[in-house]
């Protein structure tokens, strides 16, 4: 089986094929320059794939048994890049897996900043915020009881909120990680 690859190593494959197809030169050719110049595993795929198409499979059936994020949609680009003549087709949709490898980075960052703030938040208020509370409660200011006993319970019990959350998120990452992916007749 081939290695798997990311949306950037499938859109660098793709490109090398349809820059290929633009100069006229053997797809074969550019794959074997390919695994030559790269570490990895693009230059394992790209050796798999010259293996395969000396065989005689068809560079549309050799991207398909990749193991790749939409593989199949590859595939359908390339198949079409074929009939038309027109290798700009797999150029667009190698571009488009480059952005979607752009946003799911910027998705992944995004999270980051609001779990820090989440996290220094939290930790003010377990140990400055409700040391302060308890101490000074009634001393010049009047808190009113919820807070004050919201500061006492979180004074000896800070330990359990980020147990909670901890809990919590692998309960989520179970379960998303658990769901049933559609059929490929489906996809």
């Amino acid at each position: 089986p081939m290695a798997t690859l990311n949306d950037v190593q499938v859109a660098a494959l793709l490109e090398e094929g349809a820059c290929a197809m633009k100069v006229g030169t053997p797809v074969i050719d550019s794959l074997r320059r390919l695994e030559n110049r790269r570490l990895g595993r693009v230059a394992r795929v790209a050796g798999k794939a010259v293996e395969r198409l000396e065989r005689g499979e068809s560079l549309d059936g050799v991207i398909n048994k990749m193991n790749a994020p939409l593989g199949d949609q590859a595939a359908a680009s390339v198949r079409a890049a074929e009939l038309s003549g027109d290798p700009e087709i797999i150029v667009r949709f190698a571009r488009q897996l480059r952005r979607r490898s752009d946003y799911r980075e910027t998705s992944r960052l995004l999270w980051f900043y609001p779990c820090l703030l989440l996290l220094i938040g939290y930790a003010v208020a377990a140990g400055v915020m409700a040391p302060l509370v308890r101490q000074f409660d009634g001393a010049d200011v009047r808190w009113p009881r919820l807070i004050v006993s919201l500061a006492f319970w979180l004074e000896a019990n800070w330990w359990i909120p980020p147990l909670v959350a901890f809990a919590a998120i692998l309960v989520g990452a179970k379960l998303l990680l658990s769901r049933q992916r559609l059929p490929k007749q489906a996809r």
